[in-house]
């Protein structure tokens, strides 16, 4: 998995360590494509946008997940994770990051 601040750095950190070459144009479909959902904008693939407590905040096809680091390198172009304990989806990354917090502190408190 790679991670960047934008998707141009990700593409390039992937033609680096791949020797492989991504046309311009298969970058400009993946950041204009659209989803029909209410997410509005999709990636084809997935986007790691960040780490919160424990959890990959995860970017892919219209939707925002929050994947346990616990559950290991989960590969979300080949699996449906949904009904994976420990994985949350929304299609805001707020709520998704709260849901994220709400659930360490429960186990926190939960632990004490």
């Amino acid at each position: 998995m790679y991670a960047a601040r934008t998707v141009k750095e990700v593409v390039r950190l992937i033609e680096n360590n791949t020797q492989t070459r991504v046309s311009a144009r298969a970058t400009t479909s993946v950041l204009e494509s659209q989803a029909t959902g209410p997410a509005g904008e999709a990636t084809h693939v997935p986007i790691l946008l960040g780490s919160l407590e424990g959890y990959n905040v995860i970017a892919y096809e219209g939707w925002i997940y929050g994947i346990s680091q616990d559950l290991g390198q989960i590969d979300l172009t080949e699996v449906d994770v949904i009904e994976i304990p420990g994985v949350i989806r929304d299609v805001s990354r707020d709520v998704v990051e709260n849901e994220i917090i709400d659930r360490v502190k429960v186990q926190t408190t939960t632990a004490a």
